[in-house]
Order: structure tokens, then sequence, then C-alpha cells
């Protein structure tokens, strides 16, 4: 740490004792001066105990704030910290896998059935294996209670990843987290959300699942918080609408719920919940193609998924839609 000045002059210090704090990470390093004679044996127990000393102080504040999250991987609960994956597994090296996200409400699982369904149908047609027989409600339970949130929301995800194919034995991973959840309009003072179109299409039938290649999801998402918005229109090849990077998407015409036709898109559990309700509440079931300049049509436009239920859309490209009715919170109210 030091200065080099105009005048021809520097001063530097080397900087001992010191530790940086980054990202809630305190970086700090630790040493010995090296003479001639020195024992290399030595040093390094030298530095091993400045070290260790340094480590013990920390971990003991750790314990105390009791900030560990844990996991269910394989059968057993690990510190997150401490659970491990073969570097040679498949959803590692190739995105090989895929995972279901859960809504879990002060211990329960919201539609369990229906996310368990989808995973086991996923697992058949990407695995082509048989479906390990596992009780799921179980170990959710065992995750929430590890992690403290029995009292709480929380978000469940479930990551099935291939393993290590050169295995013939069943080398599947098989994880199982939860972290708390607050929904994302607690934070924002519009009540919706906006959307900008993605300007990269997309058509694939890994889209029909939730699968650990989701690269082109994260990077839409970002472009979209880049451009000042909360989640990026996805479209297909022929600029039809798709859905959103996290959500299913339903335009509200008169007493009409509208689903866009995609190729390949995710059947989403929520989506399929909001559509029955409807249904039930006398509204009118259409699928059909729907482009961006569609959605200006709307009465109302709500995005779906599992966590965050059902929530209006505010704008498309910084232009507004109409303003969405009570609609959304009476679905939230009835499904969540």
């Amino acid at each position: 740490i030091g200065y080099i000045s105009f005048h021809d002059t520097m001063d530097f210090s080397i900087a001992i004792r010191t530790a940086t704090i980054v990202n809630k990470k305190i970086i700090f390093s630790v040493g010995g001066g090296i003479v001639f004679d020195s024992d290399p044996f030595d040093e390094y127990d030298e530095t091993m105990h400045k070290g260790r000393t340094l480590m013990e102080v920390f971990k003991g504040k750790e314990k105390s704030l009791d900030t560990n999250r844990y996991v269910w991987i394989n059968g057993s609960i690990e510190s997150i910290d401490h659970a491990n994956i073969n570097v040679a597994d498949q959803g590692f090296l190739f995105g090989y896998g895929f995972f279901e996200t859960i809504r879990v409400d002060k211990g329960k699982p919201q539609y369990l059935k229906e996310h368990i369904s989808r995973l086991n149908q996923t697992w058949e047609h990407l695995f082509n294996e048989r479906i390990p027989d596992l009780t799921w409600e179980d170990i959710i339970y065992q995750v929430i209670s590890s992690n403290g949130l029995l009292e709480e929301t929380a978000a469940v995800k479930i990551i099935a990843s291939k393993g290590n194919c050169e295995k013939s034995f069943f080398d599947f991973t098989l994880i199982v987290m939860a972290k708390p959840y607050i929904h994302r309009l607690a934070e924002k003072k519009e009540q919706g959300v906006n959307l900008v179109v993605y300007p990269k299409p997309r058509q694939t039938p890994l889209a029909d699942y939730k699968t650990l290649n989701y690269l082109y999801y994260l990077l839409a998402g970002e472009w979209a918080k880049r451009k000042g918005a909360d989640e990026a229109l996805i479209l297909n090849p022929d600029e039809t609408i798709s859905e959103t990077n996290t959500a299913n998407i339903l335009l509200i015409k008169d007493k009409t719920f509208i689903r866009p036709v995609s190729p390949h898109v995710l059947p989403g559990i929520m989506e399929k919940v909001v559509c029955e309700l409807l249904s039930n509440w006398g509204y009118m079931s259409e699928s059909k193609k729907l482009y961006p300049e569609d959605l200006f049509l709307a009465d109302q436009v709500i995005i779906t998924n599992s966590l965050i239920g059902a929530v209006p859309v505010l704008n498309i490209d910084g232009k507004k839609l109409r303003t969405p009715t009570d609609l959304w919170m009476k679905i939230n109210n009835a499904v969540l």
C-alpha cells in the first residue's frame, strides 16, 4: 500500500495483519520472513499457526450467528459449504439434469403432487431410467427444518443430475435445497412487472423441461435488468410469444384467457392451476399464436409461476399496457 508521486518519489508499506472484506467475504494473508538459515518446515508451521488463529476467530463468529445453510444431497443433510458433487457428473459437465422449484408456506409444500408428477415425467424422458422411490415430502421437511424455515415462506429447489455415465450402477446426483422467499412485489413500489422483448429468439425441445441448461434464461433475465425491466419476454423464431425468462404468460380479454401457442415451452404448474381457476370462474379458454403487439389489445396481461402466483404486467419495452384490475390479487388469494 502506498503511492508513486509526480515528483520522482514513492513510499510503500507491506500490508501485514490486514484483512479485506469483499462481497461479505473476509480475505487475509499470512506468511513469514524467509532468511538464509530458515527451515522450510518451521516456516510452514508458523504460517499455518498464524492462519489457524484467525480462522478459529472467524469460525466462532459464524457459529454464533448461525448463518449456515443445509442441503439434502443423495440421502443425507449436509452443510452447503461441505456438500460436494463429482466433477465427472454430467450435470456439471454438460448441464445434463433438471430441477423443480416449489413454494413452501410454513412447512407445507404447495402443489407438491403436481411438481413431483412433472419431475417424474422429466426423469423418464431425459434419463430414461427407473424413477427413484423417495418420500419427497419428508425430505423437504428435513431441509426446511434444518434451515429454520418452518414458520416462513421458502423456495425449495429439487435438482436431479445425470451423474457419472462411466458407472453402470445408479449414480445420479439428487439435491434438495431451500432458502427464504420474499415475493418479488414486496420490494417494488409498482404492483406489477415490466417486460422487455429479448432480441434473441429461442426454439429448443429442452424448453419443455426445467433443465440445468439454464444459461439462456439467466442471460435473458440479466439483460432485462440492465434495460431497467423485471423480465425478458422470450419469442419464438417466428417472433411469436413463448414465455418470459421465469414465467408463463396469459392474456385476459373480456371473459377469455388466452395462452400463447409455442412449439416448445414449459408446462407451468401455476399456469395450469390459474387456468383451471379462471375456467371455474366462467372464463373461456383459447390458445393461439400471439405477437408482442397483441399484448396492448388485451384487457390485462399476467405472468405466473409457482413462487409468485399471478403478477400483472404493466408495460412492454417502456410502453404502458392497459391498467390491470384486481383479478391477479383474487387469483393469488385463491391459489397461494
